[in-house]
């Protein structure tokens, strides 16, 4: 298995966002209907930022980050991200992020580790 980091901003200035959820799915998809799982909480990294002189107060940036595990050399997903407020609960999920395919290179390198790692004890 491998991974795969997963970056996104809201426009500036969005309303405050508790938490988001990212979520994946196989790509290309096997079913007529979107059927994204394995959902990660993440936390939000909130930003504030000085407006330009003579304008006063900030501007406010939310972004999240995290690092998919467990995905499968040679598959491909795509990803979609939900955001939550106290006031509002779940968001709609976002669009869909373009397909990335994982190389399957990983799985051979990862291989090689394990036989290399195990001569040398």
């Amino acid at each position: 298995a491998t991974s795969a980091r997963v970056a996104w901003e809201m426009p500036l200035n969005a309303p405050y966002i508790d938490y988001f959820t990212v979520k994946r799915e196989p790509h290309p998809r096997v079913t007529a209907l979107s059927h994204y799982t394995h959902g990660i909480e993440v936390q939000v990294e909130h930003e504030y930022r000085s407006l330009k002189k003579g304008k006063g107060g900030e501007d406010h940036a939310q972004r999240g980050t995290v690092e998919i595990t467990g995905l499968q050399p040679g598959c491909a997903y795509s990803f979609v991200v939900h955001s939550f407020t106290e006031h509002n609960g779940h968001s709609a999920e976002s669009d869909a992020s373009d397909a990335i395919e994982l190389p399957i290179e990983t799985l051979e390198v990862e291989r090689e580790q394990r036989v290399e790692g195990g001569k040398n004890k």
